[in-house]
């Protein structure tokens, strides 16, 4: 009965391994016959974020410097004395037009927008 298990097991494994290598395989064809016919193929580049997608990053301070990272790779991006620095060199630099940011120190949480600070966005408005 054990065997029977390990057997069913082993297909369901070989089955999904199987699959996924013929699906890389196939997408790996596609790309080469399309940069041979001279296809750009720049636009399916998984790691290219659009340009107006909204970042997410986070500022670390370490005496008087701000240091602003990506939240979910933790890549650093730029330094700078102020907040609003930040911004522009973010925006300069990275091309990063909308940011959500917080504050490790202080837990502010505000946004970049075009090289901007908005800090009012997440106020009470009454």
């Amino acid at each position: 009965m054990f065997e029977l298990l390990i057997f069913i097991v082993g297909l369901f494994i070989g089955y999904h391994v199987g699959y996924s290598m013929l699906i890389w395989r196939i997408k790996d064809l596609i790309i080469k016959e399309a940069k041979s016919e001279g296809i750009d193929m720049s636009i399916f580049d998984e790691e290219e974020k659009p340009n107006n997608a909204v970042s997410q990053l986070f500022i670390e301070r370490v005496n008087n410097v701000l240091y602003l990272y990506e939240k979910d790779d933790r890549t650093f991006i730029c330094q700078a004395t102020t907040v609003e620095e930040l911004a522009k060199l973010a925006k300069e630099y990275k091309q990063i037009k909308y940011a959500a940011v917080m504050d490790e120190h202080t837990n502010d949480v505000f946004a970049f927008v075009d090289g901007k600070v908005k800090n009012d966005i997440l106020a009470n408005k009454t």
